[in-house]
């Protein structure tokens, strides 16, 4: 899709406004300008208030489908039963679409977007949920950050113990069975 070249908003500023303490805090601690974080999510509200995606707007139900329930079993007619996702179903469709290489780009991506939940953008800076575990597995893990500045150690693993014998020194977010309060609230 084409850009449509637009002023940002009063209320994409007035957001990115509102988030500037922790844009800051965030881009100080990790290195880069503010603007390389604050300018991406300004541009992908920005979009969404515009109307650059309507055609996204179209399948928003699928999507909400898709990010927000899990298939728990079949009826007696054969037919899905849906329950609210859990972490463990997001984990789990993590390693599977690393592990398989799978893209959301091309013919194949839509359909690959609803089939695998990590595919998919979210919230109003549209962050894809594969990416932003990606980001943060990559982040718990670089020596760099061991005195974990952005308090990623809050992530807790099914067995309680952060710096359990599964993980090595922190607990990975991709591993099944490791809780994080940070996804769902992406998703909401």
């Amino acid at each position: 899709m084409s850009e449509n070249p637009q002023l940002y908003s009063e209320d994409v500023v007035a957001t990115i406004q509102q988030d500037a303490y922790t844009i800051n805090y965030i881009a100080s601690v990790v290195g880069v300008s503010a603007l390389a974080i604050a300018a991406p999510i300004a541009r992908e509200l920005n979009k969404t208030e515009v109307g650059d995606y309507w055609l996204g707007n179209l399948f928003a139900p699928i999507k909400d489908l898709v990010v927000n329930y899990q298939i728990v079993g079949l009826d007696p007619n054969g037919l899905p039963m849906y329950g609210p996702i859990t972490n463990d179903y997001i984990a789990a469709d993590y390693d599977y679409v690393m592990a398989n290489d799978i893209s959301n780009l091309g013919i194949s991506g839509d359909w690959n977007r609803i089939n695998n939940v990590v595919l998919n953008d979210i919230g109003p800076g549209k962050s894809q949920i594969g990416t932003a575990i990606t980001l943060l597995n990559d982040y718990v893990n670089n020596p760099q950050y061991t005195s974990d500045p952005l308090a990623a150690d809050a992530i807790e693993c099914a067995c309680a113990k952060p710096r359990c014998e599964h993980h090595g020194t922190r607990a990975p977010i991709s591993h099944a069975g490791c809780r994080s309060g940070f996804l769902p609230v992406l998703g909401h």
